[in-house]
């Protein structure tokens, strides 16, 4: 478009310059041939000025046919407004609770000297509860022990020093900053009789309760329910059960759990049986 306005007003100041010398020709005429000379370029410039209009008007025709054209287009394919995308969210991150350390911990075999023990915590005598130390008992077994007006609550019995030590750290990292170490007492002898008792064939149901299953189950850990029923052994070649019982009636058996749940036994379990089953056990003294 703008070159079209520039061979406007080039057009323009031809016509301009030829109008201007054929003035000057026309007043310096003296002779009636230079008359005629200029009536000719008078003529002339004429033409030229009205081709030099002509142009203009279409010109302008043509500027005023662009806009429209371009106004035209502007309105049918108005401009998209800019969308800024939303910010990509992440994810939050979370801490994941530390998991408990398995350990394999050896414990204080029957008839040894003295132990190590880690006493975790104390609880009133109202609430013998050992809910709130479920956290460590995959460390060892949990007992609660008398300790004048409360109780304390036990953990394990571990055949050296350094192996408690390790214990107690884990103890503490799990959030029972209190805990410390205890000297146990030496772990009572457990006898077994050489003889089985006489053999029971009664017929029916019978339920026992499982107080322990360890490679080297301490005597000292469930002595204090033989006052419950009578405690059996069950021997395997990597295990040594240790039942409680013999009750001939459920509720007998729950309540005989109950009892070796409050005193620390908290994996303690009722299984049935029969005399059968019963009579291949071996039976403590």
């Amino acid at each position: 478009m703008g070159d079209v306005f520039k061979s406007i007003l080039i057009a323009m100041a031809i016509g301009l310059i030829v109008f201007c010398i054929v003035i000057i020709f026309d007043r310096n005429s003296d002779s009636i041939e230079w008359n005629k000379r200029a009536a000719q370029v008078r003529e002339e410039a004429e033409r030229t000025s009205e081709n030099v209009d002509r142009y203009v008007k279409k010109g302008k025709r043509v500027y005023t046919k662009l806009k429209e054209m371009e106004d035209e287009d502007i309105g049918a394919h108005p401009a998209e407004p800019k969308v800024t995308p939303p910010p990509t969210p992440h994810p939050a991150t979370t801490t994941p609770a530390p998991k408990p350390v398995l350990m394999n911990i050896p414990t204080v075999a029957a008839g040894n000297a003295s132990g190590f023990q880690v006493q975790v915590g104390r609880l009133s005598a109202a609430s013998p509860d050992l809910s709130s130390f479920s956290a460590v008992q995959h460390l060892g077994n949990l007992r609660i022990e008398p300790a004048g007006a409360d109780k304390r609550v036990m953990l394990g019995t571990y055949t050296s020093r350094p192996e408690a030590d390790r214990i107690l750290a884990e103890v503490r990292r799990l959030g029972f900053g209190d805990a410390f170490i205890a000297v146990a007492q030496p772990a009572a002898t457990v006898t077994v009789a050489n003889t089985k008792p006489k053999a029971n064939t009664a017929a029916g149901t019978l339920y026992v309760v499982q107080v322990v299953a360890n490679k080297y189950p301490v005597g000292s850990d469930y002595k204090s329910l033989a006052n419950l029923g009578g405690l059996y052994q069950e021997k395997n070649p990597d295990l040594t059960k240790i039942m409680l019982g013999v009750f001939k009636d459920e509720a007998a058996a729950r309540n005989a759990l109950q009892t070796a749940k409050d005193q620390g036994f908290g994996g303690a379990f009722i299984k049935t049986t029969n005399w059968s089953t019963v009579n291949t056990w071996q039976k403590i003294n």
